[in-house]
């Protein structure tokens, strides 16, 4: 079992984890009777106060959904838009390339290949990034880094560099779901 303890004023929070589920015990001690928090206990019991238990779908449901839930909630949501429509663009954009450009099948084909290529490679990366410096940074950067690309590659005027940009997309493209 894997333990996490956290104290704040008069509460002291005990995360478990074991193979089924998570638990989150709450102590509420009296004020006073201040006793050291023991590193990887989870057992003990506070005689001077109430012991609780919840698992982590009982607690998130206790704590409710405000202002921070919606706020993340909309930013997630747009990002995620934002990469819909990245990859949507593509159905309307290589049409007309094909015929602005005079490209073979196979070379529009490749257009939204080297998307998918930009992300694969990127996945791992920006999980790694997300679990340094954090999601809402790793999110962040994703977003600039697609959003630059993204309109470097409305600008492009040969079929190479469009190859380039749009593989530098895909690999913004990859980290938003990992953040």
């Amino acid at each position: 079992m894997d333990y996490k303890r956290r104290k704040d004023s008069n509460i002291s929070f005990v995360t478990s984890q074991t193979d089924d589920k998570s638990v989150l015990t709450v102590h509420e001690e009296q004020p006073g009777k201040d006793e050291p928090i023991d590193e990887g206990v989870c057992s003990k019991n506070r005689s001077s106060g109430i012991s609780e238990t919840f698992t982590v779908a009982e607690a998130i449901e206790a704590v409710g959904f405000g202002r921070f839930q919606w706020k993340l909630s909309m930013l997630t949501g747009v990002a995620w838009m934002s990469d819909s429509m990245e990859m949507m663009l593509l159905s309307i954009v290589t049409p007309q390339l094909r015929c602005e450009w005079r490209l073979s099948s196979w070379k529009v084909a490749f257009i939204t290949a080297i998307v998918f290529i930009g992300m694969m490679v990127s996945s791992s990366l920006w999980g790694n990034i997300s679990d340094k410096y954090g999601r809402k940074v790793s999110l962040i950067l994703c977003l600039l880094w697609t959003l630059h690309y993204g309109l470097l590659s409305a600008f492009t005027p040969v079929y190479s560099w469009i190859l380039v940009l749009r593989c530098l997309v895909g690999f913004g493209l990859g980290g938003s779901p990992q953040s």
